[in-house]
């Protein structure tokens, strides 16, 4: 059996061949070898798009904290570099929890509704968006990160991404229906779970994107390319050039400091939302197709 871990489009054309395969075995020109291929949700895939997910859900917020934590005039960009993302999580998670039993002390059972969005985007999504990948899958934890898969799948089809909804609950399907019949292929995932992982794959694609002229757009171009990359990718003077290493801006000191600040500014936005007594207004938005936006001070925005 062959594992190959992907996103919904990665998924979607290999499981309707297998499913062809399957309904029209004698008439179809489809090669019997493709049912021996299984398609596993990406790890990657899934922590990148639920992170994205969560930041641009709650643009508003990590806008008002970023001004607010590195002094900033300017907005925030409406989608920012991933490792800014990843950042901004980061700190988020960093300064609740050195905030969280203040916060919720004060609050204790308050039906406050700003206070209960904001605990749950602080105190569930963030952390499980932040773990699923690089604590729980690349620990090899599958009882965890199946249950961390759960909650993602909750979190997508409460945000109405209908593609990743599906392609996660697919997922799910699969690991009940494995358990039920007591396939051995859940001793291999609990096993080698985190050796199934696209990161490789990845990770080289994103390089030779990055590296390959915008007028390429012939599979044949691309892949001399490609073999031109991997071929001069261990040249010290090659990498210099087409892949140079960039430092990553923050020490760990420096992210300490942030967490402080970060810290601070959750304080504030807390009190500021106990203030204003929970009140959340609505307000139907969008050129084409109005979409309600709720408005909770002191963010400017909608979510």
């Amino acid at each position: 059996m062959l594992f190959i871990p992907a996103d919904y489009p990665g998924q979607l054309c290999l499981r309707r061949a297998v499913v062809k395969k399957l309904n029209s075995i004698d008439n179809t020109n489809i090669p019997k070898e493709i049912l021996h291929i299984l398609s596993f949700l990406g790890p990657l895939h899934l922590s990148l798009n639920t992170r994205e997910s969560v930041f641009l859900t709650f643009w508003g917020f990590f806008d008002l904290m970023y001004r607010t934590v590195f002094g900033k005039k300017k907005k925030l960009a409406a989608k920012p570099k991933p490792w800014i993302v990843n950042l901004l999580l980061y700190l988020a998670h960093g300064g609740w929890q050195i905030v969280k039993c203040f916060v919720m002390r004060r609050f204790k059972n308050s039906k406050n509704t700003g206070y209960l969005i904001f605990l749950d985007l602080l105190d569930n999504l963030v952390p499980v968006t932040l773990d699923v990948y690089t604590t729980l899958f690349r620990g090899n934890h599958l009882d965890e990160y199946i249950s961390a898969v759960f909650r993602l799948w909750c979190i997508m089809k409460r945000f109405q991404r209908h593609n990743y909804d599906k392609i996660i609950l697919a997922f799910l399907s699969d690991i009940q229906y494995w358990k039920q019949i007591k396939h051995p292929i859940m001793d291999t995932l609990k096993n080698n779970l985190n050796k199934l992982d696209e990161y490789c794959v990845e990770n080289f694609h994103s390089l030779v994107r990055r590296h390959t002229n915008a007028k390429v757009n012939t599979a044949k171009s691309l892949r001399r390319d490609a073999l031109f990359i991997d071929h001069c990718k261990s040249e010290n003077n090659f990498m210099s050039s087409f892949a140079p290493k960039k430092d990553y801006p923050y020490k760990k000191k420096d992210l300490d400091e942030l967490i402080k600040k970060t810290a601070l500014f959750l304080l504030d936005f807390f009190d500021e939302i106990s203030k204003n007594n929970g009140k959340v207004e609505k307000k139907m938005e969008g050129k084409k197709i109005k979409k309600p936006y709720y408005y909770i001070s002191p963010i400017k925005s909608g979510f």
